[in-house]
């Protein structure tokens, strides 16, 4: 059923001329503010210094009048850590010449369909979400442009967005990405098109490289399915047959969930089991 959905997610100004807000945020994502000579929009990570992750986003470049060389982009976070967020931004901006806001006149909408016809204006801006080739379409609106009423879609709810990317075994948000615990590799950004291993040094470069070359990443988030409704328990460990533990639960919404998982033994497993209740998991379709 297609869907459309309000999303809960803050969005950040940022803006300088001459290249400085593209070159200030080279320097603390994870992925390459260069690709911006290609697409519209990028998914990236912000990392503390110990390579773990601090905030996930999708950074939107904005038009600019013509023959000019100002910059202006779009800083996609969770709306919980908005002003963290902002607070990390400003501390490295240093002295560079860049202006840095909470953009509180959009609404951030997703729809999980991409044949929709959406033309781009000042008042709605559409964007294919860049983790996943046909997951949907990300759409930048402002507050009075009622896009329900517009598109005619269903409008769905917050348990039914986390279904459909757990189902998918997407990530997003804080509940899913903890901050300063999770990793990028072992979170799927690489294979979600958000870190660059070609471009400079960056804030938590280090440790993500290094685990990149070395070519070892033995545990990942993975969806999960269950057979039925289940309350999560931060204490119990989903485990195999042999009562074994191969990952830990995240995130649930319904039936489906995500789980940090020992890859191997979860695909090994003849059965999972996670507080009594059966599950299985699987290698999402856009693993490369």
């Amino acid at each position: 059923m297609n869907r459309l959905f309000l999303l809960k997610r803050s969005l950040i100004r940022c803006t300088g001329t001459n290249n400085e807000a593209s070159n200030f945020l080279q320097g603390i994502i994870t992925n390459d503010m260069r690709l911006f000579s290609e697409q519209n929009c990028i998914y990236t990570l912000f990392l503390n210094k110990l390579g773990r992750i601090l905030y996930d986003s999708i950074i939107y470049k904005l038009p600019t009048t013509t023959n000019t060389d100002e910059e202006k982009f779009l800083i996609e976070c969770d709306t919980v850590i908005a002003d963290n967020l902002m607070r990390h931004l400003k501390l490295y901006r240093v002295r560079r010449k860049v202006d840095i806001s909470l953009s509180d006149e959009h609404n951030l909408w997703f729809l999980n369909r991409l044949e929709k016809d959406i033309k781009y204006s000042n008042k709605v801006m559409p964007y294919q979400d860049p983790r996943v080739s046909g997951f949907g379409i990300r759409v930048i609106a402002s507050k009075d442009y009622d896009l329900e009423e517009k598109l005619n879609e269903n409008l769905g709810s917050d348990t039914d967005y986390f279904e459909y990317r757990y189902k998918l075994g997407i990530a997003e948000g804080i509940l899913d990405l903890l901050p300063e615990k999770s990793f990028p590799l072992e979170s799927n950004c690489e294979y979600m098109n958000g870190v660059s291993f070609q471009k400079g040094c960056y804030i938590g470069q280090e440790l993500t490289a290094r685990t990149y070359h070395t070519g070892v990443v033995r545990k990942r988030l993975m969806p999960l399915i269950f057979e039925q409704k289940i309350v999560m328990n931060e204490n119990v460990d989903i485990k195999n047959e042999e009562k074994q533990s191969v990952g830990k639960l995240r995130n649930i919404s319904g039936s489906y969930g995500l789980g940090l998982m020992r890859i191997e033994q979860a695909m090994a497993a003849k059965s999972l089991n996670y507080n009594e209740n059966p599950c299985k998991t699987e290698k999402p379709f856009w693993w490369a």
